[in-house]
């Protein structure tokens, strides 16, 4: 079952009104054949249903398209500052009609309209009706004028363009829903006053005008010539950006001369045609078809720019053996992206503005840093043993294509047009401050443990030492908190829309399977290349090479290795608390009796042992002389 509000906005006459389309034995995907749609009205929202508005005086560039200024039992929770339009309150209330219509049922909004003059009206009223219904209708024209298919007088244009401005009004002034879906009638008057009514309008970048020409869009066919459609040829030359639905024949095959359809044909035609309609776009809302900016959530246009920018850098690191360029290329992916979805998705709302941002600094945030870090050192020693070898390096680079594309879910999705087509919740919900409170102590955890631990190391006094200043005194990898904690943020305020109940269908499942992308960061950081590449390797040098072994062992047992929390009372913990909840499992701990090479060992205690006995000897031989 559909509920549609029918609003018709093309040319001097207009109507709207409302239905509900009911399924009954709906098929697998709609199939039309196989499905019987029951349309009902829908009272109580635009004055051309009421039985007070009088049709001869109603106008609706006077009335917001008829639509009745009232409340809805949605408000309280949509505009509780009071600031949304009529219209925005309107769709809001149609999105949750059809979040809560039962099975079978939904609610579509129906923008429809009649052509401006065309120059069949004007002969009809020249000659009059009765001349015109016996005679002129049946020729072409006069001579001098021809309405065969007519096209639209000047003053039929100007009708339309006044329609245009009044779009253009209710766009800017009263935020009302554009169209989702175009559809024409494919007689010239009908396809030149829509090319005019929506032709310059801010419309959805992910649905703009491309209306689809549908055979069966008519009124009543009778033998006049002004129903007899032009050639399928002539439409795709005179409207070449407008589509033609398949099947659609080259020459009239509706339209006979001096016969008329009869009442009970119409009614077929026009049902057909609905029924088209409803099965092939059940997804939207607002219909007036549709075409995707690029995919329904810009998931292969973000994996195909993440390819070609990760490929382009490889290049350069591979052929000028050059490291400095490879983190810089990761991080700087993430703001690519972001950009890049945000201006594709057309929709500009607080929510996408404020995730875009924060993936936008993180990515900047990391990439110059990691970069400043390199030109630094010189060189990356990841790549010593990779670095001359083509598939060994590429691998690195593929698997930064899956990191970058793969953390940037959240924010990829939601820009996206299968989400951006719903209403969406004001930002500010209590997900929206939580998740700006923990982005902004992520970033400020991540980003000052950076800065910490290289200026810990850039002092010639503390080489070899354990970094357990600053952050570090709470957890051992603060840097590695923050950064989850930042991806957990963007994701909570990403998935708001469908945790708020706005976002519905697969695109509602869509949103809430981009959890994989901070997920994928965390299982990144703490299994493959970061933890278990510091932690017991970490701790294994510095065993066998005796560099500070006590100093990092007395850390390690007092400092949680990656949530923060107080040294005092992370130290007498019970190693099961420890091994659990604070996540320091065993595939971190280093055992110096299973994990170390006890070669190295005794021979690096032997060399001690070498240069103790060599020190003494020394000092002996000193305090004799001394004493002599």
């Amino acid at each position: 079952m559909f509920t549609c509000i029918l609003l018709a906005a093309i040319a001097a006459s207009a109507f709207a009104s409302s239905c509900v389309i009911s399924f009954v034995d709906a098929a697998p995907k709609h199939d039309p054949q196989s499905t019987y749609i029951n349309y009902t009205t829908v009272t109580g929202y635009f004055l051309q249903d009421e039985a007070s508005t009088n049709a001869s005086t109603y106008s609706f560039l006077d009335t917001n398209f008829g639509l009745i200024n009232r409340t809805y039992d949605t408000d309280a929770s949509y505009d509780l500052q009071r600031k949304k339009t009529q219209w925005q309150r309107f769709g809001h209330q149609v999105f949750r009609l059809n979040r809560d219509a039962p099975h079978g049922t939904q609610y579509k909004v129906l923008y429809m309209g009649r052509h401006g003059e065309g120059y069949h009206n004007a002969a009809e009223s020249y000659y009059g009706t009765p001349a015109w219904n016996c005679y002129y209708s049946e020729l072409d024209g006069n001579g001098s004028v021809t309405w065969a298919d007519a096209r639209l007088t000047p003053k039929g244009v100007n009708q339309a363009l006044i329609v245009n401005a009044f779009w253009a009004s209710e766009i800017e002034n009263q935020k009302i829903p554009t169209p989702q879906s175009y559809y024409t009638s494919p007689l010239t008057r009908c396809l030149a006053t829509a090319n005019l009514t929506f032709g310059g309008l801010k419309l959805r970048q992910n649905h703009p005008f491309i209306p689809v020409v549908k055979e069966l869009f008519r009124e009543g066919i009778s033998g006049h010539t002004c129903d007899r459609r032009g050639t399928k040829s002539y439409i795709q030359s005179a409207f070449p950006s407008y589509k033609i639905e398949p099947g659609f024949t080259e020459t009239d095959q509706l339209w006979e001369a001096y016969h008329g359809e009869t009442q009970v044909d119409q009614d077929i035609r026009s049902k057909t045609v609905l029924d088209d309609v409803f099965s092939n776009d059940l997804e939207y809302t607002v219909i007036m078809t549709v075409v995707h900016a690029l995919d329904d959530y810009y998931l292969a246009i973000t994996l195909l720019i993440t390819i070609a920018y990760q490929l382009f850098f490889f290049s350069i690191a591979y052929s000028l053996k050059f490291d400095k360029l490879t983190d810089f290329a990761g991080g700087t992916n993430f703001v690519w992206l972001a950009i890049i979805t945000l201006a594709f998705s057309g929709h500009h709302h607080a929510r996408q503005i404020v995730v875009s941002l924060f993936i936008m600094l993180w990515g900047a945030r990391l990439s110059g840093f990691l970069l400043f870090r390199i030109i630094k050192t010189g060189k990356d020693d990841r790549f010593d043993d990779k670095r001359d070898k083509f598939f060994s390096f590429l691998g690195f680079w593929v698997f930064q294509m899956i990191w970058v594309w793969t953390v940037s879910l959240p924010v990829t999705v939601l820009n996206s047009p299968n989400v951006t087509k719903f209403n969406q919740p004001d930002f500010g919900t209590g997900r929206d401050i939580a998740g700006v409170i923990l982005f902004a102590i992520g970033f400020v955890l991540e980003s000052i443990s950076d800065i910490q631990k290289y200026r810990f190391r850039s002092n010639p006094a503390n080489k070899g030492k354990v970094c357990d200043i600053g952050f570090f005194t709470w957890t051992r990898h603060p840097n590695y908190f923050g950064e989850i904690i930042i991806q957990f943020s963007i994701f909570m305020i990403a998935v708001s829309p469908s945790a708020y109940g706005y976002v519905t269908g697969q695109a509602y499942k869509a949103q809430y399977t981009t959890i994989l992308g901070p997920f994928f960061l965390t299982l990144l950081l703490m299994f493959v290349s970061g933890l278990t590449l510091q932690e017991r390797p970490g701790a294994k040098k510095r065993y066998e090479s005796g560099n500070h072994w006590e100093s990092f062992s007395r850390y390690t047992k007092r400092t949680s290795i990656l949530i923060p929390f107080p040294p005092r009372l992370y130290e007498p913990l019970p190693i099961i608390l420890k091994r659990t909840i604070f996540l320091e499992f065993p595939i971190y701990v280093f055992d110096p009796a299973k994990h170390a090479d006890q070669t190295k060992v005794r021979e690096r205690e032997a060399e001690e042992g070498n240069h103790q006995g060599q020190d003494g000897l020394g000092s002996n031989e000193g305090l004799a002389d001394g004493q002599q």
